[in-house]
């Protein structure tokens, strides 16, 4: 449980030092804040869909279905994350966008 718990934390930290690298520092707080409320929301309905998903899968022929959703999930999570940008590349779109919004607005 508790081994659980710090991986978990640690994985929440690099996510928010990571993400709030890619936007202007002036947004890093609405960056950290839509990061934390996605947390709360997982925390909150993940263990009523688990409990769910566990409940009507108990008599069936697939009772371990809640966990093959998991690993799924991470997979999912694997090749989504595969086809992120480096974060040099994403700072560098980033920055082009900034200037031509600011030449856009002058």
């Amino acid at each position: 449980g508790m081994f659980v718990g710090a991986v978990s934390m640690i994985t929440y930290t690099a996510l928010t030092s990571h993400a709030g690298r890619l936007v202007d520092p002036s947004m890093g707080g609405e960056v950290q804040g839509l990061i934390g409320t996605m947390l709360d929301f997982t925390e909150i309905l993940g263990p009523l869909f688990f409990g769910f998903v566990m409940r009507q899968t108990l008599d069936t022929a697939l009772p371990s279905a809640p966990f093959m959703f998991g690993v799924v999930s991470v997979i999912a999570a694997m090749f989504l994350h595969a086809g992120l940008l480096p974060l040099e590349d994403a700072q560098a779109q980033m920055s082009g966008h900034a200037s031509t919004a600011a030449a856009a607005a002058a």
